[in-house]
């Protein structure tokens, strides 16, 4: 049967073309069969890519280890130069020695993120106006053991791993020369892993056209942080939704950080920076500053006292309403902007609810960071019985703190003052710890007829020292000196806060055995006061710690001193001696000074006039300087009231204070 005519021509052509290459010269037919081979390879590797292990462009670093930066497997074709097209994802494996590191990354540190940068492609205003309605999702997740296959192929579904979410709007520029954006973004691991626990690589998916620039391991960091080129942004462990940079959801921090402190645990802390109020309405500040100040007066306030309280305001209390609000959990927590720095820290240990979800009105508040993040090992006692080294906070959060069992100590807590940092705060358990701290230290300081003597513990009896204390390096470094000269006679807490004070650099041992003044004052106040007095004391000793460290402070309170009218400084001296829980050394000029200043600091400017001329109607004040008590009440203690507003109007205009606060956080 002879062939039809589709098979002839089909024979026609084989037979062509082997005859076309059997007339191929050598060198021809070794060039043909190399292009032969190029193409069966290619062909075949395609199906084996995936089986062989591919390095990503993209590395991997460890904070603090930049020597072993290695590149990551890719187990997604975007993954290998960390280009990701529109709707694809790029899927990243560890290798063998990362995930070694991780481990001892993990073990060591405990609370760890995952951090990388990406750079989103621009879009035109044009382009964006037409496509504003239509989201442009943007997410990552981590990937587990059981996402890969044995060869190392990335078998899971990436949906099922996805923690962090966001509209990568939020990040994309829409300018006429289309530079690029980057955002820092963030996602924490959960505390107390097992090692086979932890991820075996991760995974970003995104709509919009991106580029991954680096990836790392470091300490977490949950919430926002717009100070820097790059807008960071952290997640906690259980992930969420990146909506704003106004909201910072640390609910999921319970999964992170340590939840009490203990002698191997820290709790954390919370970085608040707020934009700087140069371009601060003043205008509209007086218009607040009229709407809080007289909204919630009684009703039956007379007018009278009405244009006496405005009459009375000064122009420092006119300009403290250039503050913010912060939900802080709940919690509603006042900021006032400080001429100088404007970050603040927040402790954990202080907020009523510091593992929730804090957020401020972007219309109200500008805020540039708001950062959750580990306290120092440092802060943690260790070895040692008790801590050495402060938690750095604002006066403001400390007085209406009741938390005693989230302390370092079960006797005290010691904090430094963030505005004044040489300035170290013993908040104490009670009036006995207090005392035991801080007793035989008053004596020595300032009651007159004990000054420079160290008294045994039977000499002090059942005498009384303070509610309240505050000593300078140069009184402290006296006491531990002089103290040398009856060994044994100091307490355990004393020897404590010897240890401290050297700790701290606030006395500095000398060769002879004795101790020289460093830097810096402390100042006390107890859980056993009222907590309108512990804000009060508080205020007043605050006020001497700036008095101690702040040489033009000084000056001003002696300007003031010397110019205020010397009926009112009698008088108050004269209270001072017939008190015999106070008895200050009327010698002593810079210690009458210093309390001279507090006294008249501790309460608003508005309070001034009640409060002296209260002191001028006690019994015991009336019996003892009558004349001078009865020359108060008459002059309606006018003089105290000028002088408060000189010192509050110094207060404000130099750091944000005013007379009664000396915080710039305030509950």
């Amino acid at each position: 049967m002879e062939p039809n005519k589709n098979q002839s021509r089909s024979l026609f052509k084989k037979q062509t073309l082997f005859q076309k290459l059997k007339s191929l010269k050598k060198n021809e037919k070794l060039f043909f069969l190399s292009i032969v081979l190029v193409i069966a390879g290619a062909l075949f590797s395609i199906p084996m890519l995936s089986k062989f292990h591919v390095k990503s462009d993209l590395l991997l670093d460890f904070e603090g280890s930049a020597l072993y930066a290695e590149n990551l497997f890719a187990a997604s074709k975007a993954a290998i130069q960390g280009r990701i097209s529109e709707n694809k994802y790029a899927a990243f494996r560890f290798t063998d020695k990362q995930k070694k590191l991780l481990e001892n990354f993990y073990n060591e540190k405990k609370a760890v993120s995952l951090t990388f940068e990406i750079k989103f492609n621009s879009i035109s205003y044009k382009d964006l106006l037409l496509d504003s309605e239509n989201e442009k999702p943007f997410s990552f997740g981590f990937l587990y053991q059981n996402d890969f296959d044995e060869k190392g192929n990335f078998i899971g579904k990436a949906k099922n791993r996805i923690l962090g979410s966001a509209d990568s709007r939020l990040f994309v520029s829409a300018k006429p020369l289309k530079k690029d954006s980057s955002a820092i973004l963030s996602l924490a691991l959960k505390k107390n892993l097992e090692n086979a626990e932890l991820p075996w690589g991760f995974i970003v998916f995104s709509k919009q056209k991106a580029h991954i620039m680096y990836a790392k391991f470091e300490e977490a960091r949950v919430g926002f942080d717009l100070t820097g080129k790059t807008p960071f942004y952290g997640l906690a462990p259980t992930g969420g939704r990146i909506n704003d940079f106004f909201t910072a959801d640390f609910s999921g921090c319970q999964d992170l950080f340590s939840l009490t402190n203990s002698k191997n645990t820290i709790m954390p802390k919370i970085l608040l920076q707020v934009e700087d109020n140069s371009d601060y309405d003043e205008e509209k500040a007086a218009s607040d500053s009229q709407r809080t100040d007289f909204q919630d007066l009684n009703s039956s306030q007379s007018n009278e006292n009405m244009a006496e309280s405005q009459e009375n305001q000064t122009f420092s209390e006119k300009n403290r309403n250039k503050k913010l609000f912060l939900n802080a959990g709940g919690e509603i927590l006042t900021i006032y902007k400080n001429p100088g720095s404007r970050e603040y820290t927040l402790q954990t240990q202080l907020l009523t609810n510091p593992f929730a979800v804090f957020f401020a009105k972007p219309e109200e508040t500008k805020i540039t960071k708001l950062l959750m993040e580990k306290n120092s090992n440092l802060l943690i006692a260790q070895d040692k019985t008790s801590p050495l080294k402060p938690l750095t906070t604002d006066l403001g959060l400390i007085p209406p703190s009741r938390k005693t069992n989230l302390w370092r100590n079960p006797d005290y807590e010691l904090y430094r003052w963030e505005s004044f940092p040489k300035v170290l705060l013993f908040d104490t358990k009670d009036y006995k710890v207090q005392g035991d701290f801080f007793t035989r230290l008053a004596f020595f300081a300032e009651k007159a007829g004990y000054r420079g003597r160290i008294l045994t513990d039977q000499e002090i009896g059942d005498m009384h020292g303070y509610n309240a204390h505050d000593y300078r390096d140069e009184t402290l470094a006296a006491f531990f000196t002089k103290a040398k000269e009856k060994p044994g006679v100091l307490n355990q807490h004393e020897e404590l806060l010897k240890e401290i004070l050297i700790e701290n650099k606030i006395i500095i041992p000398a060769e002879d055995g004795s101790y020289k003044a460093g830097e810096g004052a402390i100042i006390s106040i107890s859980q056993s006061s009222a907590d309108y007095l512990r804000n009060s004391l508080c205020a007043h000793e605050a006020w001497h710690g700036i008095y101690f460290t702040d040489e033009d402070f000084r000056n001003t309170t002696a300007a003031i001193y010397y110019t205020i009218d010397p009926n009112a400084v009698d008088f108050l001296i004269g209270y001072w001696k017939s008190q015999p829980s106070l008895n200050y050394d009327s010698q002593d000029d810079y210690l009458i000074k210093n309390e001279f200043m507090a006294y008249v600091m501790q309460q608003g400017v508005s309070a001034s006039r009640a409060y002296f001329k209260r002191i001028a109607n006690f019994a015991s004040v009336q019996k003892a300087i009558p004349d001078s008590a009865l020359y108060v009440i008459q002059t309606d203690a006018r003089a105290f009231e000028d002088a408060a507003i000189a010192f509050d109007s110094y207060a404000s205009d130099r750091w944000g204070l005013s007379n009664g606060r000396v915080s710039l956080i305030t509950k």
